[in-house]
């Protein structure tokens, strides 16, 4: 016998109509016990058609089944059209109060199936098979841990809750004691917990929580924390219950404990200029100072705006008196504490001048672009003068950077270099930086980058370093008479202001170069991503969703087109609909509901035809309408 996977096997239980769905049950016994033990999702009219024929192995066996692994993985599954999480099939099973499904459904150790077996059974305390031998009354009796003491404490059987009440004591230390009657109150409120008072011989600190919460509005706020501290008795340290009121903050204290207060001669008390709390317009007037050790502070402990950091990074004076081209230094304590910042302060400070937050910027950073590294060496030379710019061209060593090559491009360097030969090499640096943050400048590089490690590796890094705005006029432009290469394309296609112009071939590039074979692609004309499907079995799950979501594909192109039909089917059975866009909800319905008309046009209400799918479907190699063909033509 072929054994079919359980997704697959809902898969079928989801399409035929529930007339068809006891003869096919019959057909597939073996299989369907299976699927039912495991599976996340129950077909909603298969658990129907059980409850109602009550149907006892198959029951038994999603009662059984590996219940505490599926409860939890199901709550973060996805709804499918017409299926029903397993946790809430194991719900309704409990609901059903019946003695039988009740013991393996308590014995999952999940706290929820426990409290609605519990319940049900409250209903109907009397019926004999809760104390059959190895039933639910056996199982409360032998309790050993702690959840299942409290369980049996709020047992719905006066005779087990009694029992429970009072061995409580003789069988837990104090801290295990409270931590029950914590799960108690959790499940039967102040009543159950009264009923320990009174009828069991809790440790006296278990009473005396116990008498507190009785009283309490909320008798699980009482209740200590599941945790352990310690305490010094007779010069040992000793474990004692860990209580809300021993981490509530001190009264007047705020909402929690504040950090330890220094001595008085220890204290010392900031500047205005690194209170964090400054406000802007004092931080304006701080500024116009243009003292280099304020502007320092600052930068480095208060909240000045982005424009305000460059201009203390780059020296320009914050006073509108000050005369024309005057810079301010760097305290050493700011350069320090920026070549030391792991954060974005060092990657600003590129056009600082500095020639040491040069050397260090070009040690950590690769710069991408000719713009960004023409900009570093521009500020240098206004700043530092020609000789720090010779000097950096000159340095072999940059800190953190191993390779012994320059950081700065071959081209960059020759020209920064004919630069400082020629008469006005500050000038021509200038044109040069104009030109390339130009938006044709920018253009012209972004058509230079031709290869895929260029593109993926560094194309939002690129982008980014051109200030987040690409030159889309230009681009379109350049498109037009001649396409851009596809890598580029697909760097642009995950960009949210892509222009109309360039969306489609973006998106198409895009999904193409992200399927997993597009490299071993024969043919000379590039592939398109219906072509990538029809040729390339098992899509990967990440390319369909990419595809679905720039719209080079539809869930129905994937119904048809496809192969094999098993990894179709389980495809379009756990996408549903959590892990899909918004938009692509209803493409996915009509894709569900198309795979069914085209399911009942081949098999018809025939169950040996739907079993005969069924079977074939688990190493049928063809697509899924091809399954269907298949599969009508041998029963025919």
């Amino acid at each position: 016998m072929v054994f079919v996977h359980h997704s697959l096997l809902t898969a079928t239980f989801l399409a035929p109509h529930p007339a068809l769905l006891p003869r096919l049950i019959e057909r597939l016994r073996h299989e369907t016990l299976r699927c039912l033990q495991i599976a996340e999702h129950i077909p909603t009219a298969l658990l129907e058609e059980l409850i109602a024929s009550g149907d006892r192995q198959l029951l038994q066996g999603l009662a059984a089944g590996d219940n505490r692994r599926a409860w939890f993985d199901s709550r973060r599954a996805p709804a499918v059209p017409g299926g029903t999480r397993r946790k809430d099939a194991l719900l309704r099973l409990a609901a059903l109060g019946d003695p039988a499904l009740a013991k393996p459904l308590f014995d999952s150790e999940v706290w929820e199936l426990r409290i609605a077996v519990l319940t049900a059974a409250a209903a109907r305390p009397d019926d004999p098979g809760w104390r059959l031998p190895g039933g639910l009354v056996d199982t409360l009796l032998c309790a050993r841990g702690l959840d299942e003491f409290a369980f049996a404490v709020c047992a719905p059987f006066s005779d087990v809750a009694e029992w429970a009440r009072k061995h409580l004591g003789e069988r837990f230390p104090p801290n295990d004691q409270v931590f029950v009657c914590r799960r108690v109150a959790k499940l039967g409120g102040a009543s159950a917990l009264r009923g320990i008072l009174e009828e069991g011989s809790p440790a006296s600190v278990t009473a005396g929580v116990l008498r507190q919460a009785v009283k309490a509005q909320d008798p699980i706020a009482v209740f200590p924390y599941d945790a352990r501290a310690f305490e010094l008795v007779d010069g040992t340290y000793k474990e004692r219950l860990l209580f809300p009121s021993d981490l509530a903050p001190a009264s007047g204290s705020g909402s929690g404990p504040g950090p330890t207060a220094l001595p008085p001669d220890e204290r010392r008390e900031p500047a205005e200029a690194s209170d964090w709390c400054v406000p802007a317009s004092r931080i304006e007037e701080l500024l116009a100072l243009d003292d280099p050790e304020i502007n320092a502070k600052i930068f480095l402990y208060a909240q000045p705006t982005d424009e305000q950091r460059s201009a203390i990074l780059e020296g320009r004076p914050f006073d509108p008196d000050a005369p024309a081209g005057k810079r301010l230094p760097l305290s050493e304590d700011l350069v320090a504490s920026i070549r030391s910042n792991s954060g974005g302060w060092l990657w600003s400070s590129y056009a600082s001048g500095h020639p040491e937050l040069a050397r260090a910027v070009l040690g950590k950073y690769k710069l991408l672009t000719p713009a960004r590294r023409l900009a570093l060496v521009t500020a240098l030379w206004e700043r530092s003068g020609r000789d720090a710019v010779q000097a950096l061209l000159d340095e072999t060593r940059f800190p953190g950077r191993r390779p012994k090559r320059h950081p700065l491009t071959y081209e960059t360097h020759r020209a920064v270099q004919q630069a400082l030969n020629a008469p006005d090499g500050l000038g021509r640096l200038r044109e040069m930086l104009a030109h390339a943050q130009s938006p044709e400048g920018q253009r012209d590089f972004l058509l230079s980058l031709r290869s895929e490690a260029q593109c993926f590796n560094g194309g939002k890094a690129i982008v980014k370093e051109m200030d987040d705005q690409p030159p889309w006029a230009e681009l379109i432009d350049a498109h037009r008479h001649e396409p851009l290469h596809e890598h580029l394309l697909a760097v642009l296609a995950e960009r949210q202001d892509v222009p109309k112009e360039l969306r489609k071939d973006c998106a198409a590039a895009l999904v193409r170069l992200r399927h997993p074979d597009h490299a071993r692609c024969r043919s000379s004309e590039p592939r398109t991503a219906p072509g990538l499907l029809r040729h390339h079995p098992e899509p990967h799950e990440d390319w369909l969703r990419l595809a679905y979501r720039y719209e080079e594909l539809t869930p129905t192109d994937t119904l048809r087109e496809a192969r094999p039909a098993r990894a179709v089917v389980q495809h379009l059975l756990g996408l549903f609909p959590t892990r899909l866009d918004q938009s692509l909800i209803r493409p996915y319905r009509c894709a569900h509901a198309q795979a069914r008309r085209m399911a009942y046009a081949q098999l018809g209400t025939d169950p040996d035809a739907w079993a005969m799918a069924a079977r074939l479907l688990p190493e049928f190699e063809g697509t899924f309408p091809e399954l269907l063909t298949t599969a009508a033509a041998v029963i025919s």
